[in-house]
Parts: C-alpha cells; structure tokens; sequence
C-alpha cells in the first residue's frame, strides 16, 4: 500500500528488479508520499540491488514548486519518467537515468519512433521557458 513503509521494507529483496514510485499519485484523487516514503523506498532499493524509478509524467516540470517532484524528499531515483508538460502539450515522453544506470545499456539507446524534431524543439522551449520564467519557483508561491 502506498506510504506503508513496512509494507515495502518487506516487498523489496533480492529478487526485486525495480521499484515503480510515484510522489504524489494523481489517480482517484491526490495522494502525497509522506515524508519518510520515498527515503525508506531508497534504503530498500540500496539495500536489495534493486533501481528506484520514480514516475513525473504529472508531477515534472515545476508542478510541485520544484521542478521535480521528488526533490522535496531529497531522493535521487537511478531513473525519472517525464511526459505531459515536458513540451507544453506536445506529445513527448523521456526518460532520464543516472550515469550508473545509463552504462548499463550498450551502445544508443534510441527508438524507432522518438526523437520527433517537433516534439524535440517543443521539448526544449518547454524546458527553457520553465526554468526562465521560474515557473516551480511561482508554483510554490500559489500554492
């Protein structure tokens, strides 16, 4: 059950590939991790060799107040799902990973349907408008 730190000390083992989180659920209302979740999700991911991955397809992009949504519990996931607001609405989706993580793939990794110069470029503007205009920093503000 989500927020039941327990629950997911005992899931999480050696046989446990990945943990699939994400801060704040946005299905069937707004659920918010509590503040010891997400760390404790951490330990348990460390612990057993297993990846945290931390899903801000709603919740990235200043959202929150913060760009992303797990920088409030002070976590860093080995990979983030982004989506929606990565490009103001046009379809876009990402992945980002830790340099660790990103070794593990020999090669590109690349898709035989991304990489869209439209998507791209709205990607960019998206980013770069986000992060000038201080849209998390505004978020916070009005809560």
């Amino acid at each position: 059950p989500f927020n039941d730190v327990e629950a997911l000390a005992k899931a999480v083992d050696g046989d446990t590939a990945a943990v699939i989180l994400e801060a704040v659920q946005g299905e069937g209302g707004v659920h918010v991790a509590s503040p010891e979740y997400l760390p404790a999700a951490r330990e348990a991911c460390d612990r057993a060799g297993a990846l945290l991955i931390i899903d801000e397809v709603q919740t990235g992009m200043g959202r929150t107040g913060r760009l992303f949504a797990v920088e409030r519990w002070n976590v860093e996931p080995d990979l983030l799902t982004l989506a929606k607001s990565l490009a103001g609405g046009v379809p876009i989706g990402a992945t980002l990973a830790t340099e660790e993580v990103e070794r593990a793939f020999k090669g590109s990794h690349t898709s035989t349907f991304g990489g869209n110069p439209l998507a791209c470029a709205a990607g960019t503007a998206a980013i770069e408008y986000t992060i000038r205009e201080k849209l998390p920093e505004r978020a916070e503000r009005l809560g």
